[in-house]
């Protein structure tokens, strides 16, 4: 993240919540992807690792993931081979489907073919360590788009009120505003008099 040298003349807030917010949605999007090609390496063995830790759809927010989860699921009890044909199904379904993808862009492009597909799927190799780190990494990013979603609604809540001049409610008793004195000085006594 870049620095920026601050005044007391500029302070520009949201060029860095810009760059944060890009930063998280990338980390979520790799996360993404990096969990489901650790699923897909042994996908009847990888769903008992997703399910206890409650992984579902809308863990995913990047469709072609989304696409690939769902073929996990639904073919979890079934070969490799037929969960990426169930795979290829919904990425044709979803208009993610495009024959000229050449196996080195799996992870780099949202687009598939059989050759990136079959690439993203032999990866890596089958760890349940790595798939519940995987799990643990997108758990951790997805609580802080969360917080970072609440907060943004919290933020634009309070600069959409219109009620911050109003009177205050019955359960708020105004303080009466005091004068100031000073101690050693009494308003009947001369100035300097002890």
């Amino acid at each position: 993240m870049t620095s920026y040298t601050r005044t007391s003349e500029q302070f520009n807030v949201s060029a860095d919540a810009f760059e944060a917010a890009a930063g998280v949605a990338d980390d979520t999007a790799r996360a993404e992807l990096d969990l489901i090609a650790a699923a897909l390496s042994d996908p009847a063995r990888s769903m008992p690792l997703l399910d206890g830790a409650e992984v579902t759809k809308g863990w995913f927010q990047q469709p072609d993931a989304e696409c690939i989860y769902v073929a996990l699921n639904h073919g979890r009890d079934r070969s490799k081979g037929t969960v990426l044909r169930f795979a290829k199904f919904l990425l044709q379904h979803e208009r993610l489907w495009d024959e000229t993808q050449i196996a080195g862009n799996a992870g780099f492009s949202m687009r598939y073919s059989d050759e990136s597909l079959v690439a993203l799927s032999m990866s890596y190799p089958f760890l349940a360590a790595a798939v519940t780190t995987r799990i643990d990494t997108l758990r951790s990013l997805i609580r802080r788009r969360q917080v970072a979603e609440d907060l943004i609604a919290q933020f634009h809540e309070v600069l959409n009120r219109d009620d911050f001049g109003a009177r205050p409610s019955s359960d708020f008793q105004r303080q009466p505003i005091r004068k100031p004195t000073i101690a050693n000085a009494p308003s009947w006594r001369k100035r300097g008099a002890a």
